[in-house]
């Protein structure tokens, strides 16, 4: 798992465009069932999810497919 799509899914959270934001959001909450996971629990569950490779870019709206 990266640190970036880490990244990519914390920064698209906290967006300020509703879109963004409310796309994470919803990934979020089909994974946990509630919009603020633990952190920690949150990385592990992208890990989970994704098989990105070390410089792979990963859209948020690719995974609402």
């Amino acid at each position: 798992m990266t640190e970036r799509l880490r990244h990519t899914v914390r920064s698209f959270l906290s967006s300020e465009r509703p879109t963004d934001r409310g796309a994470a959001q919803t990934l979020v909450k089909d994974w946990f069932g509630r919009y603020d996971p633990d952190p920690k629990i949150l990385d592990e569950e992208i890990a989970r999810h994704f098989d990105a490779q070390p410089d792979a870019r990963v859209s948020i709206n690719q995974t609402l497919g």
